[in-house]
């Protein structure tokens, strides 16, 4: 499951991206910038599947799912492809109803 926010700091806002593994529970993949751009997305992404190979548990294609609310970070064609080269399915939740893992 993917997500980002922003967080206020003393220096400005810093967007934070992250990935949890839901099977675990824990955050596998993050990513922090000063814009939230589709790159931010992505470097999570990478970061989480780096992180299982390193865990030695590396993924096979077709055996993940990716799921994100509908951002346009997450919506545009860098993600689609992305995943798409990577074998991972794209899981998109509805917007504004209880589906929407966004919140409001």
């Amino acid at each position: 499951m993917a997500d980002f926010t922003h967080v206020k700091t003393w220096s400005g806002i810093v967007c934070i991206a992250f990935v949890v593994d839901t099977f675990s529970r824990r955050i596998v993949g993050w990513s922090a910038a000063t814009s939230k751009e589709t790159r931010l997305v992505l470097d999570a992404l990478d970061m989480a599947l780096w992180q299982r190979d390193r865990d030695q548990h590396p993924y096979t294609r077709g055996e993940l799912i990716h799921h994100s609310d509908a951002g346009s970070q997450y919506t545009s064609f860098a993600p689609a492809e992305h995943l798409d080269r990577a074998g991972i399915a794209a899981s998109i939740g509805t917007v504004g109803d209880a589906y929407d893992n966004a919140g409001s």
